[in-house]
């Protein structure tokens, strides 16, 4: 199983750094360098399809404070054929957003971030773009999300760790697609 997993915040407001080398995998870190993972590690079944050959799939806008995670997510988008744009925070994702000539299909989000929580973000990116498709992630607990509000209904929160696989299906979900055959 790959996962991807942060190691756990202090608290007081002081964040704890995390290792690049989260990627918890039967596959090594090294296996993803240049060339592209083979259809069983890039969506978890084994798939005959080659990246080359998938499906139009979506431009997709992710946010997250973490570099290293942002890395990561970034990557298993992008090896399985998606087209990622990255920020680092909700402010830079509202810019992005409300260019009319950036092409945007999906955002996700981390929920717990500085100034602008995630869920802050989505409600503010779907008065850019009415009905935008999200998908939210946390490594936080459910009473810590709680504090910056609730997710609109209909948007799914990825708990981190999270496999691969499970990224990819909960990507699929929000875009209103089914796995490509």
């Amino acid at each position: 199983v790959n996962t991807v997993s942060p190691r756990p915040r202090s608290t007081g407001g002081v964040r704890t750094p995390f290792s690049p080398y989260l990627f918890e995998s039967t596959h090594s870190l090294a296996a993803f360098g240049s060339e592209p993972p083979s259809d069983s590690v890039r969506d978890g079944v084994g798939s005959e399809e080659s990246v080359a050959e998938a499906p139009d799939l979506a431009v997709v806008l992710l946010v997250d404070d973490e570099p290293a995670l942002r890395m990561l997510v970034w990557r298993m988008l992008e090896r399985s054929g998606y087209t990622v744009r990255e920020c680092m925070n909700g402010a830079e994702a509202l810019a992005c957003l409300a260019d009319p000539g950036m092409q945007v299909d999906l955002l996700i989000s981390d929920v717990v971030m500085p100034e602008l929580s995630g869920i802050q973000l989505l409600n503010q990116a779907r008065t850019l773009r009415p009905g935008l498709p999200a998908l939210l992630m946390s490594g936080y607990s459910d009473d810590v999300i709680a504090e910056h509000g609730a997710p609109p209904e209909g948007v799914h929160l990825l708990p981190k760790p999270f496999a691969w696989n499970d990224l990819l299906e909960e990507v699929r979900s929000a875009l209103g697609r089914s796995r490509p055959n």
